[in-house]
Order: C-alpha cells, then sequence, then structure tokens
C-alpha cells in the first residue's frame, strides 16, 4: 500500500477515533477563472467539511471583491482549434459573478490551496500581486492544487521549478512555452490526468479537476471517505492518473520525460494499544505496513447522512429504526422501507 505522510495521519486519526485537527483550504479566484475548475474540486471540499474531516473552505480574490467567470476581449481557442483574441462578449458568452471572502491581504493562514485555470489565467500570469501571493503561500500550505491552466500560474511564479506537473492538453504548446516558464524549469508531463509532486497536485484542463480533487481527498482523507462522497455525488471518477485520452487527441506524449520515479521506501508501523498518534514526515514514496489489534469504536451519536448505516469505512450508525438497512453498494447501505 502506497501512501504518503498526510495519509499516514489521516490513517493514524482513523485508528485514534480523534477528531482531525482544523483546517483550511483557499480557492484563489480571479477574472476569467473558469467555472469548474473550481467549482467542480470545491463540490468534493464542501461535501467532506461536515464529514468529520473540520476542513474550511474560503475563497480569495486579489481585492476581496468579486470576480466574473469571463473576459470580454480575450486569447481563447476559436471554433477551429487555434487560438486568438476573441470578443467573448459579442459573441454572447455568459459569465457569473463569484464572491471572494477574503483579499490577498488579509488571508488567514491557509493549509491547502486551489488554483484554477481559465481564459483569465493568460492575464492572470502577468499579475505580480497574484505571482507574490502564490510564492508566499506555496511556502505556507501542506498541498497546492492547480486544475488546468491554473499550473501555468503556478509555474510563471517559479513555485514549480523542479517538480513535474500537467495542465490543459488543448493549450500545451502555450503551457510549455517561454512565456510560462523558463525552458526546463518545470518538468512537464503530456500524458496524465493529474500529476502528484511533493505538495503539489496538477490536473489536466477543466473536468480533470474533478479527479484530481477526489485523489486529494484520498490522500488526506483516505480513500473510503473519497469513494463515498463521489456516490454521494452519484460521480464516478477516473482514478488512473495515467488516464488521458486527450493527450492522444492532440498528439502529445512524455517521451522526452527523464526524470526517474523515486522507490519507495519501506516503513513499518506496529500499533499494539489505541488510541495512538503517528507521527511523520515523509519527503519521497514510502510503502507503508500497518498491522494493529482490533478495538470496537461506538457508533458516532449524530444521525446517518442522508439515512446511511453501512458501507465500506462506515462508522456511524448501523441500526435502522422501523425500517432495514439494505445494501446500495459496497460503500453505501441506506435506510430503507
Amino acid at each position: 500500500m502506497l501512501l504518503k505522510g498526510a495519509a499516514m495521519l489521516a490513517m493514524a486519526s482513523h485508528i485514534s477515533g480523534q477528531t482531525p485537527a482544523p483546517k483550511t483550504m483557499g480557492v484563489v479566484l480571479f477574472t476569467g477563472f473558469e467555472l469548474i475548475d473550481a467549482m467542480g474540486p470545491l463540490e468534493y471540499f464542501n461535501s467532506i467539511s461536515f464529514q468529520g474531516t473540520n476542513l474550511k473552505i474560503v475563497t480569495i480574490s486579489e481585492t476581496g471583491e468579486p470576480v466574473g467567470t469571463y473576459v470580454a476581449n480575450h486569447p481563447t481557442m476559436r471554433p477551429d482549434g487555434t487560438w486568438g483574441n476573441m470578443n467573448m462578449e459579442a459573441l454572447g458568452f455568459q459569465g457569473q459573478t463569484i464572491y471572494a471572502n477574503y483579499s490577498y491581504a488579509n488571508t488567514p493562514k491557509l493549509d491547502y490551496l486551489l488554483l484554477p485555470g481559465g481564459m483569465g489565467s493568460r492575464i492572470e500570469i502577468n499579475n505580480n500581486a497574484t505571482l507574490q501571493f502564490l510564492r508566499e503561500k506555496a511556502e505556507e500550505v501542506e498541498y497546492f492544487l492547480t486544475v488546468c491552466t491554473g499550473s501555468t500560474i503556478a509555474a510563471k511564479a517559479g513555485v514549480l521549478n523542479g517538480k513535474k506537473a500537467t495542465s490543459n492538453k488543448a493549450a500545451w504548446g502555450y503551457v510549455t512555452s517561454d512565456s510560462v516558464s523558463p525552458k526546463g524549469a518545470v518538468d512537464w508531463i503530456a500524458r496524465a490526468r493529474w500529476v502528484h509532486d511533493g505538495k503539489f497536485i496538477t490536473s489536466s484542463g477543466v473536468q480533470a479537476g474533478m479527479d484530481m480533487a477526489h485523489y486529494w481527498v484520498g490522500v488526506v482523507y483516505g480513500t473510503a471517505l473519497a469513494d463515498r462522497v463521489a456516490v454521494q455525488m452519484e460521480y464516478e471518477p477516473h482514478r488512473d492518473a495515467a488516464w488521458d485520452p486527450f493527450s492522444e487527441l492532440y498528439g502529445l506524449s512524455n517521451a522526452t520525460t527523464t526524470t526517474p520515479v523515486p522507490t519507495p521506501t519501506p516503513v513499518t508501523v506496529t500499533v499494539t494499544q489505541a488510541p495512538v498518534t503517528v507521527t511523520a514526515t515523509v519527503t519521497k514514496p514510502v510503502t507503508v505496513t500497518v498491522s494493529a489489534t482490533t478495538t470496537t469504536q461506538p457508533p458516532r451519536p449524530t444521525a446517518a447522512l442522508y439515512g446511511q448505516c453501512g458501507g465500506q469505512g462506515w462508522n456511524g450508525p448501523t441500526a435502522c429504526p422501523q425500517v432495514s438497512c439494505k445494501v446500495v453498494n459496497k460503500f453505501f447501505s441506506q435506510c430503507s422501507p
């Protein structure tokens, strides 16, 4: 079983029954961001926030003012697949205005950060205030997530230097150009749904952000919760980071990638008595073997979500007054007549 350090801590918390420490996820918004780049992962984050994770989510813009998802005249993909300036407003492009909780100046300490992409990323990449904010937060956060061309802004800020990363395949020529980052500064991976390198997890275009979010929830809070939330959302995520038909569609490959993948280091953690806390600092992939004595944890005293009474990873109530607990799938059983 291959786990990162955060997953080890989440696993230890599960064994001990402790409530996780409070964490804050910040979502950076800018004019012209792609709506689903932010809202897709946010659906995952919102869904886990009230399921024992103690996660708080905040939205951030440069000034703290609301931002729109469209730019009137902006470089974008034309219907024929080429790139160039198009008057999106004249074409009738519709967008939404999203409120921000904080500005760059008053953003609280963040534990995690999500940076979407979108048409506005080609303007935001030259916004020094945003670039400096990202540099500061990259030092602060435990995980730095990007969706689509959000990785180009992170690359321009220099925080992806020496890291593997991916991005939108339709814009790959721009993503890997010197206007984004010096040649060789970022190890761009063409064939990838998402790429995880250290604290940075970057996804391919648009919808891929939801698959990355599912993966991230699994890394930090456990795959049982990630899968349960996917069922609640009625979403079937792609679980293979190498699944990427769009790289083939655009004729891209990883042939030039030469950076070796580190070999996992075996680490054995033996739990002999609960409660227990496991603390570890991990700088590269490790193989973790855990053994523990069986302990019985009482059901949570709260009401079952959506009438849930069972399923893989479920520790809540299993009794259904006056009805039966029926199996929907291996992740979800529900009280029903």
